[in-house]
């Protein structure tokens, strides 16, 4: 508290430091272990320790305050999905080259979401900025980091998903970041429509001040190709996509081909949704 105000771990530090103490200190029946483990707690309580000092530095240099940098703790989520299934895997690619300047937020809008069941794995180009750090610094909490020359952005995605396991896709930017209860309000659309793809709202902030919001007009149902062909027709009216606000299954990325186009730098997405169309999916 010697910034004047608590400073809160992350919810999966929080989770792996207090398994490892309960392995250490308390017995299957819930009793005390008559000759608890003490040679470890150095190494147990380590990643605790580095998530308060470095929240306490950013809170002490006055950097940043409140979301991304504290968990969102005002609206807990049930411990599992309606009806009881677990919470679906959600696999999360980021794409970075020299934009450690933003990674940080990035990586910590991901990481504060609480959500049970999160795979972050950040593919970098082999940046010369200060992104190496920012990796060091939250490698415990990302499920693959690696930092090494690379054909782009679309290859970046491509090598990411390559390594993902989720059941739920996405991509973001290292300058993007998702809203708190992002995850958990995602997860929940796609159980409760049953699409391959679910949208959600984009906002855009420029100078730290929301710009505008965008939420697609396209209609629940079935993803129509010639609809996002008809670039004049139909975008002028908000049918199209930006690329933060969707989610997609793992197996309509499979079925759509598996991959961006490397090709493209810019309009990789719009591809992939063209694919995904072609494929039959279904969009909430």
């Amino acid at each position: 508290r010697c910034t004047g105000r608590p400073l809160g771990l992350p919810g999966d530090v929080f989770r792996k430091v207090s398994a490892e103490l309960k392995a250490a200190y308390v017995g299957e029946d819930g009793a005390a272990l008559p000759e608890p483990r003490h040679d470890n707690i150095t190494r147990m309580t380590e990643p605790g320790r580095g998530a308060c000092m470095a929240a306490r530095q950013i809170a002490i240099n006055g950097r940043s305050h409140g979301w991304p940098y504290f968990p969102e703790t005002a609206r807990p989520m049930p411990a599992c999905l309606p009806g009881g299934r677990p919470w679906p895997k959600i696999s999360i690619v980021t794409p970075s080259y020299n934009y450690g300047r933003f990674l940080e937020e990035c990586i910590l809008s991901v990481r504060n979401q609480c959500y049970p069941n999160i795979e972050h794995i950040v593919i970098d180009g082999g940046s010369t900025d200060q992104t190496a750090e920012v990796l060091e610094r939250y490698r415990d909490g990302l499920a693959y980091a690696v930092s090494e020359k690379d054909g782009g952005q679309s290859h970046a995605i491509n090598k990411g998903f390559a390594k993902a396991t989720g059941e739920i896709f996405t991509w973001i930017n290292a300058d993007d970041l998702l809203a708190p209860g992002a995850l958990h309000a995602m997860a929940l659309a796609f159980q409760q429509s049953g699409a391959y793809i679910v949208a959600g709202v984009c906002e855009q902030y420029r100078e730290g001040r929301l710009a505008e919001k965008h939420l697609t007009s396209c209609a629940d149902g079935p993803l129509r190709v010639e609809e996002l062909l008809n670039v004049e027709g139909r975008w002028v009216r908000g049918q199209f996509f930006m690329q933060p606000e969707v989610m997609f299954t793992r197996a309509l990325w499979e079925k759509a081909g598996g991959h961006v186009a490397e090709e493209l730098h810019y309009s990789m997405d719009y591809e992939l949704w063209l694919r995904c169309a072609a494929a039959g999916a279904r969009l909430h």
